[in-house]
């Protein structure tokens, strides 16, 4: 038995089960500290790495937390891979959005990026800041030409991504507007709200191609283009345009 003890002891790791330690480590100690506060030593400690070992695989904590960020954003990770469904844009928007919010509440490891990347101005953050929105623009293309006219799409998109990073980021200091995301309920209604107000963006075109039938109606049942201008708001080139394609 004893022999047996001191051959497990000696039993030398892998090169990935200590890149496992190391990145489980590191985990652990961001979600404690965020990743201002970690020192490069410790998770050698806590990953029972020793120094050489560990210099070989990372040159330093940002060389290792550069590593690291990539298995843990799930930006990359989620919407590279992501299906979007060319029928139905309203849909995968949805999808995609709600998708954001309920990882976001989950990965504590996301939220300590995010963080970090506000609070700290520095190569890595802003190349990760970066890496993400190369990496979202065809997704963000997709809905792009799918939007109704007269939405400004960047920034209807960054109003609605950037509301859920703050709120969820800060729901531990308070109640906003009346409503504790920190709860249960506080996270259904952000799922339902960023439902709601996808739905009325959208509306918008619906009420708008409404508007376009209605003009079409009047034009060929005679009516005169000033009064169909009046009644609809549709401006005299789209009116003309319409006459045109009758």
């Amino acid at each position: 038995m004893k022999r047996n003890n001191i051959s497990e002891r000696k039993r030398r790791r892998t090169s990935q089960e200590i890149e496992e330690a190391v990145f489980l480590a590191t985990e652990k100690l961001v979600k404690e500290k965020g990743f201002n506060n970690v020192a490069f030593t410790e998770i050698m400690k806590l990953a029972e790495v020793e120094p050489q070992v560990m210099y070989r695989r990372f040159s330093n904590i940002e060389d290792l937390y550069d590593k690291f960020i990539r298995r843990y954003d799930y930006w990359l990770l989620d919407l590279a891979e992501y299906r979007l469904d060319e029928n139905d844009p309203i849909a995968s928007m949805k999808n995609v959005l709600i998708g954001l919010a309920t990882s976001l509440y989950e990965n504590q490891v996301m939220q300590k990026i995010l963080v970090w990347e506000v609070s700290d101005n520095n190569k890595l953050t802003s190349r990760n800041a970066l890496n993400r929105e190369i990496h979202t623009l065809p997704v963000l293309d997709f809905f792009r030409k799918n939007m109704p006219p007269g939405v400004n799409f960047n920034i209807f998109t960054s109003l609605l991504i950037g509301g859920i990073y703050h709120l969820i980021l800060r729901r531990d200091r308070s109640s906003f507007c009346g409503i504790d995301f920190n709860t249960d309920k506080g996270k259904s209604i952000l799922v339902d709200g960023v439902t709601q107000v996808i739905d009325a963006v959208y509306a918008q075109k619906s009420n708008s191609d409404e508007t376009v039938a209605i003009a079409q109606r009047l034009l060929k049942q005679g009516v005169d283009e000033e009064i169909v201008v009046q009644s609809t708001k549709l401006s005299k080139q789209v009116i003309n345009g319409l006459k045109q394609a009758m």
